[in-house]
């Protein structure tokens, strides 16, 4: 028993520092996209691999079968897109122009917001001043006439 519950947090820790380092590789992505993606394959190669050495016979020719289709799929469907639309640099200047366009109309909203405010406050402060009457003679003022 104590056997297990050591392999379930060494299980435990290893994915946790494996899901640690995917977004630091993930980061990666922005200087060099290439050698991210390559180094995340290759993590995501070795996981199946060592889960695929546990199964069992048939399940392993499941798996193989499973996987094997998969593939065909996906070269398939790659083949038939257009590929350099997957280009990483054709994908972060994409999400960096969704970005500005999102950040462009953020602006233009909160200004249109902060206009508003200001018109509201000055009408606020208008209404509160005194209203501006003719000017009284001193002695009329003082009430000695």
């Amino acid at each position: 028993m104590e056997d297990l519950a050591m392999s379930i947090m060494r299980f435990s820790s290893a994915m946790t520092m494996f899901g640690i380092q995917q977004v630091q590789n993930s980061m990666e992505a922005f200087t060099d996209p290439q050698t991210a993606q390559k180094k995340f394959a290759r993590a995501l190669n070795s996981v199946s691999e060592a889960l695929t050495a546990e199964l069992d016979e048939p399940n392993k020719s499941t798996e193989a079968s499973i996987s094997g289709f998969g593939e065909k799929i996906v070269n398939r469907t790659m083949s038939a897109i257009d590929v350099p639309a997957w280009d990483p640099k054709n994908v972060m200047k994409a999400a960096s122009d969704i970005v500005k366009k999102t950040t462009d109309s953020m602006t233009t909203m909160v200004e249109k917001a902060s206009d508003a405010m200001s018109e509201a406050a000055d009408e606020i402060t208008t209404e509160k001043k005194p209203k501006a009457s003719e000017p009284k003679a001193a002695a009329e003022a003082l009430g000695k006439k």
